[in-house]
């Protein structure tokens, strides 16, 4: 008697012999060993953090300070990526070719809508971190340069969508902010690096309560945005005051950011990037960025999707707004600089940290109930999610691709900086592609 299979089942097979071979190579591209947590130096470190525990009351000035840069930046940099996504919008209807476009006025105006487009999705590739890295340092920019790098990251985001409530993203947009201090643009993010790297629990968890307050604050603004109409008035001044609060908050960097000096360096940004470098050391470096980065979003996305599946069993159906779902790029990086102290540099250190976002991300969309089918498109999403975040875990140290651009940006070698961009950029435009694919073969009716 023959036995026949049906397409779902091999299908299964063939999803679980691929995901089996692929961990299997990530864990060796990741240089993945749990022996390292229970290694005599982690403890030590640990146990240094954990004994600060004293504030000095600058500090605690300070941080109300850094609350309100951070908050101000938000604010800004939502405001630039909601203007800038406008003016994507009416580019691309200006260039698209209508009906009546014929002949060479129908072939030119297609060629600008595909350069328009693809230039869109190169800028959208880059995580807003990593633009306000490279103002950072290419404009010698502070707070501004987050402003600038969340306007940038967002914007081709935004230019997507017709209907976006300025306070929608504000949480989101929070957490980013507090995330490019990590890149030196200032508020949460310097200070919590800052504590860190001086080992200072207190002002550690002083920092992450703070930035845990002002996200719950953004996320209440964003369930009034959804609850009321974009158009609404109440909305309207809302976002009004709070635009110019930041403005005024921020006066200094932004003069600074529109002065003539500023500007000089922008009209230098092309020369300093391109040609990108082709030498040996980099290509080599660029490669084992590219194996780095990918090899953490696989193992983030395997272990992350195993340990989600586990916890889910607690709940019957996906939450809300669950607490999981706020483990965003600020907290993860925090936790990837910590990891770094406790295991030394290196891809292990990003792993971890990015398997603790893949868990949250999952554990925000499953349940007890969920499907088969629902929990691999969800794990499909977190994997696209996880190549993002493993390429920004690399500026504390975490490797990657971003901790190959950010050498490049310390030694000043804009060429070379270039080379590990355009990989962040081939590596996501290759991992959304296979995504889309597995979507449409395996997730789809």
């Amino acid at each position: 008697m023959t036995r026949s299979f049906s397409f779902r089942s091999t299908a299964g097979l063939f999803i679980t012999l691929v995901v089996t071979a692929a961990t299997g190579a990530a864990l060796v591209g990741s240089e993945f060993d749990p022996r390292r947590f229970v290694a005599g130096a982690a403890y030590e470190s640990l146990g240094n953090i954990h004994s600060t525990w004293t504030i000095d009351p600058w500090f605690v000035r300070g941080l109300l300070w850094a609350c309100g840069e951070t908050a101000a930046v938000a604010v800004l940099g939502l405001i630039l990526a909601l203007w800038l996504g406008r003016v994507g919008r009416w580019a691309d209807h200006a260039v698209s070719p209508g009906k009546e476009s014929a002949g060479r006025d129908g072939f030119g105006r297609g060629l600008l809508s595909a350069l328009l487009h693809a230039a869109r999705s190169v800028v959208a590739a880059l995580p807003p971190v990593l633009w306000t890295l490279l103002f950072v340092h290419l404009l010698r920019l502070g707070s501004s340069a987050a402003v600038l790098g969340i306007g940038v990251g967002w914007g081709a985001v935004v230019s997507r969508s017709t209907t976006i409530s300025p306070l929608r993203w504000l949480s989101g947009a929070i957490a980013t902010s507090a995330a490019a201090g990590f890149a030196g643009a200032g508020g949460l993010g310097l200070l919590l690096r800052r504590a860190i790297e001086n080992q200072s629990g207190g002002e550690l968890m002083a920092t992450l309560a703070a930035l845990t307050v002002l996200m719950a604050l953004g996320a209440m603004a964003s369930r009034v945005a959804i609850r009321k109409p974009s158009g609404s008035t109440r909305i309207t001044i809302l976002s009004a005051v709070a635009f110019v609060v930041a403005a005024q908050s921020l006066a200094p960097q932004l003069r600074e950011l529109l002065s003539t000096e500023s500007l000089h360096l922008m009209l230098e940004i092309p020369a300093r990037l391109w040609p990108p470098e082709r030498s040996a050391v980099v290509i080599l470096d660029a490669r084992q960025g590219l194996v780095e980065t990918l090899s953490m979003s696989v193992v983030a996305t395997v272990l992350g999707a195993l340990l989600a599946a586990a916890l889910a069993r607690v709940k019957s159906t996906p939450s809300r707004e669950p607490a999981a779902a706020h483990l965003t790029t600020a907290y993860t990086l925090g936790f990837a600089l910590v990891l770094v102290a406790v295991l030394g540099l290196g891809p292990f250190a990003g792993a971890v940290a990015v398997t603790a976002q893949s868990t949250g991300f999952m554990l925000a969309r499953v349940g007890r109930e969920s499907k088969a089918s629902d929990f691999l498109r969800h794990a499909i999403d977190a994997w696209c999610a996880n190549l993002r975040i493993a390429t920004v875990v690399g500026i504390v140290g975490a490797g990657g691709v971003g901790f190959y651009a950010s050498y490049a940006l310390g030694t000043f070698n804009g060429h070379a900086l270039s080379t590990h961009l355009m990989v962040a950029v081939l590596l996501a435009f290759l991992v959304d592609a296979v995504a889309a694919e597995m979507h449409r073969r395996f997730t789809t009716a």
